[in-house]
């Protein structure tokens, strides 16, 4: 199966931001995967969908857990799938609180034997969700159902299609987005209005379990952060999700990597001083293309302040990313991914990059205190391209940038040292 023909589930945004439904990661598999099969832009009606048990099972227990059996599974399934309506709210006001109403998804789900003996189940969606599901000409969000299989939590699944509509609405308008709700809200988004009293219990039982699934097994978007509201406050009356792209090798790139991420020349890295250098080395050793590192990230670092720490500078956000990630290391793709929305939209208004600076000014304070000859050379180093320093160090010319000779300090071995 080529790209291009893998399944992909598109839905209605209404249904997407709006609509209440509590489905296990399993039946989110199925529900999904008979979503892709329809034509959602040009079909007018529901016809049957028959699915051999087979090729159900294959699915329902392709997460490895544990399994109860055929019947019993698919016996589960089939009630869950029935009694489970998808719910919303109406602009009926009793009490000062909107009622809610609700529709079944599927109109029946019904086994059946063909004449060679294979046993299918036979789906058909309910009527009422047809403005969810068909022709769906704009206002959408397309599901890679081939991914979302591999997430295990239903509440992350869900989540996921409110995000990826998000997403899908502001990628060319900006790098990260935000998802706010009422913390009741939510859970009404996630099926489980009323549950979970304490905020601490929720966000363990929760909305930890979103951000851990959807971080360690979704290859095309992230949660760079959570924020609860008011901000350092009790009670926590909002929750606040930014999301991002995840660049993939299997996914859509980033935007700005399609415009920005072209291959500096030679002659563009040996241009650069040796602090910039060893910043561009970095980056690009953590998995960013050269590219983005060299003309998104080197472009970024401004102010006298940081000419010469450049490498500082990125070394920085580096440690302090890995302090917030919870992306695992065997993920260095989707590491860098999040690695350069984060950098790129943390502006000197963000606590953490106040925090950063003042790391940073404290560890320059200590060399020039410390070690008088590390920071003089720091200071040469700085206005001068990494070749001209080296050569300077060994010996070899002068500085072009300075006018007097200035003599290495006795004690100094190696480059490193002297950085």
């Amino acid at each position: 199966m080529t790209k291009k023909n893998l399944p992909v589930a598109n839905i209605s945004n209404q249904l997407a931001f709006n609509l209440s439904w509590n489905l296990t990661f399993r039946e989110w598999n199925v529900v999904l995967y008979l979503i892709s099969k329809l034509d959602s832009k040009n079909q007018k009606s529901f016809e049957e969908q028959v699915i051999p048990v087979k090729e159900l099972e294959s699915a329902l227990k392709s997460d490895g857990k544990k399994w109860g059996g055929m019947y019993k599974e698919l016996e589960k399934l089939r009630k869950s799938l029935l009694g489970k309506p998808i719910d919303f709210y109406t602009d009926v006001i009793i009490d000062d609180k909107p009622l809610m109403g609700g529709v079944n998804f599927f109109e029946m789900i019904v086994p059946q034997k063909s004449e060679d003996g294979t046993i299918s189940l036979k789906f058909k969606f309910t009527g009422s969700v047809k403005p969810l599901l068909l022709e769906l000409n704009k206002h959408f969000v397309s599901i890679p159902q081939h991914k979302t299989k591999l997430i295990k939590n239903g509440h992350a699944i869900r989540f996921l299609i409110a995000a990826k509509a998000k997403r899908d609405m502001m990628r060319n308008h900006e790098t990260i987005s935000s998802l706010k709700y009422g913390i009741e809200d939510f859970k009404v988004l996630l099926g489980i209005p009323g549950k979970y009293k304490e905020y601490r219990e929720f966000k363990r039982s929760v909305i930890g379990k979103i951000e851990k699934e959807i971080n360690e097994r979704c290859d095309f978007l992230e949660i760079v952060e959570i924020i609860t509201h008011p901000i350092n406050s009790k009670p926590i009356t909002e929750i606040e999700f930014k999301i991002a792209d995840r660049n993939s090798g299997n996914a859509q790139q980033l935007s700005f990597l399609t415009n920005e991420d072209w291959q500096p020349s030679q002659n563009d890295i040996e241009l650069l001083s040796r602090s910039k250098l060893r910043a561009y080395q970095r980056l690009v050793s953590f998995g960013l293309s050269p590219g983005i590192a060299f003309r998104q990230f080197l472009g970024k670092i401004k102010g006298s302040e940081f000419l010469g720490f450049e490498d500082w500078y990125i070394d920085a956000f580096i440690k302090k990313f890995e302090t917030k990630t919870r992306i695992p290391k065997s993920n260095q793709k989707g590491r860098a991914g999040a690695f350069v929305n984060w950098f790129l939209n943390t502006t000197v208004k963000d606590d953490q990059f106040a925090t950063i600076m003042e790391s940073i000014q404290l560890k320059k304070k200590q060399m020039q205190s410390k070690n008088p000859p590390a920071w003089e050379n720091r200071q040469l180093a700085k206005d001068i391209t990494a070749k001209e320093f080296d050569d300077f160090i060994s010996k070899k010319v002068k500085p072009v940038s300075f006018q007097k000779p200035i003599t290495a300090r006795k004690g100094i071995e190696s480059i490193a040292d002297i950085l």
